[in-house]
């Protein structure tokens, strides 16, 4: 049987996994390019990102690229380095948590109540979990 463990994950919805160590997550959120208070451009409203490519009107490509770029600042190109503690910073109006990992730890929420209360019926003591 599978042990239980508490885990911590990134409050800014950066996408890293979660760690068990809180600490370790709160040193990893105060560098998050995602966190509004470092100012990054993952976090602004001037980032662009496409992906292209070296096809010519519909030719077949032989690559694809991902472009970063600022808006705010005659697009300068961020694809080799993205940018922290920017004078052109604005905040982006977006959810930290996507729709669908919410939907995920709620699953897992439920799963994790249905197993607690399966082993509480199985040791004979109702409402009480091992």
């Amino acid at each position: 049987m599978p042990i239980e463990r508490k885990a911590w994950a990134c409050q800014h919805g950066c996408g890293r996994n979660v760690l068990t160590s809180r600490k370790r997550m709160e040193a990893h959120e105060a560098r998050c390019w995602r966190n509004p208070a470092r100012r990054a451009c993952a976090s602004c409203k001037h980032l662009n990102e496409y992906d292209d490519d070296n096809g010519i009107g519909g030719t077949p490509y032989l690559q694809v690229w991902h472009v970063r770029e600022c808006l705010a600042d005659d697009g300068i190109d961020l694809s080799e380095k993205l940018r922290h503690d920017c004078r052109l910073w604005e905040n982006a109006t977006h959810d930290p948590l996507p729709k669908a990992a919410h939907e995920c730890i709620c699953q897992m929420a439920e799963r994790i109540k249905a197993l607690e209360a399966s082993n509480a019926t199985h040791d004979g003591r109702q409402g009480v979990t091992p």
